[in-house]
């Protein structure tokens, strides 16, 4: 972007194109000359011209000038010239939302393709695209918990932090959603003592995705809890009820499968019954992947746009007036006057009734 004192471009990249002016005059030159060539051979080209009183070479020239006026004025205004700057109030409105992401090693289990915690955090993208102004903390637990985001709009943010979560980013394993909702609790209530405009009723909102392996009791309870703490509660199963053993991996490459005290391959399966259970108290909904992957994070969706939207700070900006339509309808207006303007010569006797002047016998 291209910035004065008082005007900017706000697509500086297009002025490129006008490299093409000089190359396409210098064409139309070589075009004219090499015409003249091919008159000189059949005789003196103005005496040629004579034999043809309509044709003009001055209008063809004009032609010519008002196409490369009009493609002047097009690249101008495709720039987008923006000139002077008006201040604008906006005020966002969401709902704050709290993600919590199982990396336990059982999200490392293939029954959902390419694996449960890579098929989670695509969920977490697609979900992130979908909401506006809401504000979004992620959190990630398996034997602990962790807060990787706080609450914030700025959802690029929470992608990046995103990219970099495996299973190996908390070191004490196992899953304990107990402390992951306790944790989402505090982080909403820090956010809330914030706010001056603080309400104690105002609806919130935790995601829960993970495949149910709870390694601790009390999960349930909790979840009635932050209910009445006005939280609701949706929960994402992923994994099959078949369950699948845990690939390790070393390097980055698979070397086998995870093993009991005993050598046995642990298989992994979904707790659906507990997922379901947890999102009944929380008031909100269960959703479960299935093999392929797939989930439809629609019924979410539906449920934020029908709560009651917190009114967050009102951001004042300057925003800058844009000017791009003048250009191109000027463009269009000389692109009209080409196209209605003939190459033919204007005669004499019409052009003196045109002017109102009478020829003198």
């Amino acid at each position: 972007m291209f910035r004065l004192d008082n005007i900017q471009f706000e697509n500086i990249e297009i002025f490129w194109a006008l490299l093409l002016l000089p190359i396409l005059i210098l064409i139309y030159i070589l075009y004219r000359y090499q015409r003249y060539l091919r008159l000189q051979r059949f005789g003196e080209p103005d005496i040629i011209y004579q034999l043809y009183p309509e044709y003009s070479k001055t209008k063809q020239i004009f032609k010519f000038v008002l196409l490369m006026l009009a493609y002047l004025f097009l690249i101008i205004g495709l720039a987008n010239p923006q000139v002077g700057t008006k201040e604008v109030e906006r005020k966002r409105q969401g709902i704050d939302l709290v993600i919590a992401l199982d990396v336990s090693n059982s999200m490392k289990a293939q029954d959902i393709k390419p694996s449960r915690l890579e098929r989670a955090k695509q969920l977490i993208y697609n979900l992130l695209d979908t909401l506006q102004d809401d504000r979004i903390g992620l959190i990630i637990f398996a034997g602990v918990p962790d807060a990787l985001t706080p609450l914030t709009n700025d959802k690029d943010a929470v992608k990046i932090f995103l990219e970099s979560v495996d299973t190996d980013i908390i070191s004490q394993q196992g899953t304990s959603l107990t402390q992951a909702i306790e944790l989402a609790m505090r982080m909403m209530s820090l956010k809330e003592e914030e706010q001056a405009d603080k309400k104690t009723n105002r609806e919130k909102l935790m995601l829960i995705i993970s495949d149910g392996e709870d390694h601790d009791e009390g999960a349930v309870q909790k979840a009635k809890e932050a209910s009445e703490n006005g939280f609701i509660i949706h929960t994402i199963g992923m994994g099959s009820t078949n369950g699948a053993p845990i690939p390790v991996f070393r390097d980055g490459q698979q070397i086998g499968y995870l093993t009991d005290e005993f050598g046995s391959i642990v298989i992994t399966k979904m707790n659906s019954e507990l997922m379901q259970e947890i999102a009944n108290v929380g008031n909100g909904k269960f959703i479960s992947a299935n093999q392929s992957g797939f989930v439809s994070i629609n019924p979410i969706v539906e449920q934020i746009e029908k709560m009651q939207k917190q009114e967050f700070q009102a951001m004042k900006f300057k925003e800058w007036d844009n000017h791009f339509q003048y250009f191109l309808g000027i463009a269009l207006f000389v692109l009209f006057i080409e196209l209605m303007l003939s190459e033919k010569r204007i005669k004499s006797n019409y052009l003196s009734k045109l002017l109102g002047i009478s020829r003198q016998q």
